[in-house]
């Protein structure tokens, strides 16, 4: 399934990654879940738990709706998302009258993107040219694995940590992380992710909400929130039509130049 055949959002790609999700509040707190019965005590269980059953799921194509807001204001539309944990992303947007207004395509191949009225951007999928659609934090793997619902774990120093989030309903694990800063990712007793955060310097850097988990082993999520560590720009996805590891060809992961469009050709700034 080809995402060049699918549908749209408005404006920049940077903010369909990058969602602000308005909830309302009220004076009461939240509702507490129950204990578990019995509770799990190994951490390594709950991580065997939730790896099993994100088990063979290493790609989505999918339709959906996305949300995106900042100080800039707030647009919603609709996306075709191609995703691969090899690496591999492409995201096209398009208008009501299936017109492709942007697109993203990032992965060892290189990186293009455009949005409609501004320059074509080519170059290397680095740090510095990804930083400019990517949230503030992410780098392109723990984006392609939260628009699949999976959390990127980063490998870990020393025991992870554990307890019961009675507000989530989740198991809470929290372990030190490889170069430094820690990770937190909830559980749920089946196995399913329900959400992940990152620190580094003291400092949060990026949060992951899986809204509305997989039912099934194997499958993406079906709605995911991806934030920065201050929540002032997020994104929200959520997919309609999904399909799970897709047979794709190198051609699938080509976003080409618009005619027409400047194309400006961006060096790589610092470490790739």
């Amino acid at each position: 399934m080809s995402p060049s055949s699918r549908l749209p959002f408005p404006g920049v790609v940077r903010r369909l990654f990058l969602l602000a999700f308005i909830v309302s509040t009220s004076s009461c707190g939240p509702a507490l879940h129950p204990l578990p019965l019995r509770p799990e005590t190994d951490p390594a269980v709950l991580i065997a738990r939730m790896q099993a059953r994100q088990a063979g799921l290493h790609g989505l194509s999918a339709v959906g709706r996305a949300e995106s807001s900042t100080s800039d204001g707030t647009m919603r539309g609709r996306v075709t998302v191609l995703a691969d944990t090899t690496g591999r992303l492409r995201v096209d947007a398009w208008t009501p009258t299936d017109d492709l207004v942007a697109a993203l395509a990032a992965g060892p191949e290189g990186f293009t993107y455009f949005q409609r009225g501004g320059a074509c951007l080519v170059g290397d999928a680095c740090r510095s040219n990804l930083g400019r659609v990517l949230p503030r934090g992410w780098d392109l793997d723990s984006v392609v694995r939260g628009l699949l619902g999976i959390a990127p774990l980063r490998p870990t120093v020393g025991p992870w940590l554990l307890d019961f989030d009675r507000r989530v309903g989740a198991y809470r694990l929290e372990s030190n992380v490889v170069g430094g800063g820690r990770q937190r990712v909830w559980i749920y007793d089946s196995g399913a992710a329900a959400r992940y955060e990152r620190d580094e310097a003291g400092k949060l850097v990026l949060r992951l909400d899986i809204e509305e988990p997989a039912q099934d082993a194997g499958a993406p999520a079906r709605k995911v929130r991806l934030r920065t560590g201050r929540g002032e720009t997020e994104l929200a996805v959520r997919y309609r039509e999904v399909e799970s590891n897709p047979e794709v060809s190198p051609d699938d992961w080509i976003v080409e130049c618009p005619p027409g469009l400047d194309i400006r050709y961006l060096p790589c700034e610092g470490e790739p």
